[in-house]
């Protein structure tokens, strides 16, 4: 019997402004090429998120994204084809129906998680539809990613957390994730990196406007190139990439610290649903106490591309040279 196997990606709705009769139709469009994607199935009780592996006939072998257990435990379960869900993106208008959302799917698991995801309001770094689980347009033709992404990724990296002294965010594009990350870590400084200087100042804005100073204090942004990280504050407790890469940089391994966690996306095709997007996994990289990194996949993703510098990108375009690379 022959087998149909399928490396199948998570694609991102990307909405920008408009009428909702707009919206309902991209993320109508984004739900149909997510058929074979993600899925929800039966588990503990109630619904999960899942990566779909294979399909053969009216069976559907899945990976059950549970980040209640380990990476590496997360379950391969086979189901009849009539007993998954599709997984659809929400059109949800408030913060309590946006979290109940993402409690149904066994997205959002944690008690701290969710009291960061209620303190550091989407609303104050996303001005359209801030409660959609959708990524949403933002200037400089980069997008948010979505929320259950944001809180999938959040669950991954949770024990980071407690004891953090230093934390990275790569591509920070909004201020979104260092600011929910400097509420998680208390005790540790932010470092916020995007390559173009428009975000990088409206998320210095934003974050000095809208958070308390106890928080506000302990974030610093700066324009710069992702890939190289930030060296002079490394090592890093926790270091978060925001936009799709071909490879683990080396750079970013280098500067963890022990008992580090990377969480990076990483592939090299294009999504057919955004050209600005990249199809790939995410993965968390750690490094243990004798300073050995380990790799571990989790799931399919789409993020934004990896992008250069505005300049280089400039004086690329005029010598005919398309290749990307960078912070986003």
């Amino acid at each position: 019997m022959k087998n149909y196997f399928f490396l199948l990606f998570l694609f991102i709705s990307l909405i920008a402004e408009g009428s909702l009769g707009v919206i309902k139709e991209r993320l109508e469009l984004q739900q149909r090429y997510r058929v074979g994607n993600w899925c929800l199935v039966p588990w503990n009780e109630g619904l999960c998120c899942a990566e779909i592996l294979a399909m053969e006939d009216e069976k559907v072998v899945v990976k059950v994204i549970d980040t209640s257990l380990p990476v590496s435990n997360w379950p391969i379960k086979l189901f009849d084809l009539s007993m998954i869900r599709s997984f659809r993106c929400s059109m949800t208008t408030t913060l309590e129906d946006l979290i109940s959302h993402l409690k149904g799917r066994q997205v959002l698991r944690s008690d701290f998680i969710e009291a960061g995801f209620r303190a550091i309001d989407r609303h104050w770094f996303c001005r359209e539809n801030p409660y959609f689980d959708a990524a949403i347009d933002i200037p400089c033709k980069m997008c948010i990613s979505t929320p259950h992404i944001h809180i999938l990724s959040l669950e991954l990296v949770k024990k980071a957390f407690p004891n953090a002294k230093k934390i990275l965010d790569l591509g920070t594009g909004t201020g979104y994730m260092a600011a929910i990350c400097a509420y998680l870590a208390p005790e540790a400084h932010v470092y916020g990196i995007d390559c173009f200087k428009e975000l990088v100042e409206e998320a210095d804005n934003t974050c000095r406007r809208v958070l308390p100073e106890s928080i506000s204090k302990r974030i610093t942004f700066f324009e710069g190139i992702g890939e190289n990280g930030y060296e002079k504050e490394a090592p890093y407790d926790l270091i978060y990439v925001g936009y799709m890469c071909k490879e683990i940089p080396s750079s970013l391994v280098k500067q963890l610290k022990p008992g580090g966690l990377l969480l990076i996306p990483i592939g090299s095709h294009i999504s057919g649903y955004d050209k600005r997007l990249g199809a790939g996994i995410l993965v968390i990289v750690e490094k243990d106490n004798e300073g050995v990194a380990w790799a571990y996949t989790t799931c399919s993703c789409c993020f934004i591309q990896t992008q250069k510098h505005p300049k280089a990108y400039l004086q690329d375009r005029d010598e005919g040279n398309e290749e990307h690379a960078g912070a986003a």
